[in-house]
């Protein structure tokens, strides 16, 4: 990844099948959930 880069179009630039794809998009949607758990409500 270069510096600045966002995850999303880092994994876009490498090829990965559409298993793994789909195995990233499940951790990361997991790890979003877990941070918006911890973040105190506003």
């Amino acid at each position: 990844m270069q510096a600045g880069e966002k995850m999303r179009q880092a994994l876009t630039s490498i090829n990965l099948t559409t298993d793994q794809k789909t195995k990233i998009e499940e951790i990361y949607q997991a790890m979003r959930a877990n941070r918006q758990a911890e973040s105190p409500a506003k």
